[in-house]
């Protein structure tokens, strides 16, 4: 979906039209849903966090301002927040943004970026996937993971991370080639 088109979908929410807000969940929660997942590290409390970020998305969708940041920008923003209320309400932080994926997410990622290693038991891919992974900088572990775990486009994680498309490609581009080589190791 556009950027206009959702543009266009949080005007008519403000307007309290609920058909517009059914499409705006409809295209946005399941990548909304993954920064929640990534950051409470818990599928059900995920599910908490996205619906209230899509209550607060519901009532201040007249405060969006299109000047100032894009939609999905915005509405990942409440997300986090919410996601970051989530955890202190638990007693929990967030030490860095994504440190520390289960093994069965490491062995999804490892699946997905086509990695196969022959005589090497599950247990070993993921210590092994979980090693390298830790060796990248923030940004491109946050990128990598974004891009082949959970299918966010270049443009997607540009919007999440607020930066250029061109800088998400160098943060994949990088950080791939140095899974890879830990990897080959």
């Amino acid at each position: 979906m556009e950027m206009t088109d959702l543009i266009n979908l949080l005007q008519r929410v403000a307007l309290d039209d609920q058909i517009a807000f059914a499409k705006l969940y409809q295209q946005c929660a399941p990548k909304l849903n993954g920064i929640a997942r990534l950051m409470v590290r818990d599928a059900e409390k995920a599910n908490e966090v996205l619906h209230d970020a899509f209550m607060q998305i519901w009532k201040n969708a007249d405060e969006y301002q299109e000047h100032k940041s894009e939609p999905m920008t915005w509405m990942s923003s409440i997300v986090k927040f919410r996601a970051l209320d989530l955890l202190r309400k638990q007693g929990r932080r967030l030490e860095g943004r994504f440190n520390r994926l289960s093994d069965e997410e490491y062995l999804e990622l490892e699946n997905t970026l086509h990695w196969q290693k022959e005589n090497t038991n599950t247990a070993t891919l993921s210590l092994g996937m979980q090693t390298c992974l830790s060796q990248l900088s923030g940004d491109q572990k946050d990128a990598v993971i974004f891009a082949y775990l959970y299918g966010y486009s270049r443009e997607d994680i540009a919007h999440i991370f607020t930066t250029s498309v061109n800088t998400v490609k160098s943060w994949l581009h990088r950080g791939v080639r140095n899974l890879q080589q830990c990897l080959t190791q």
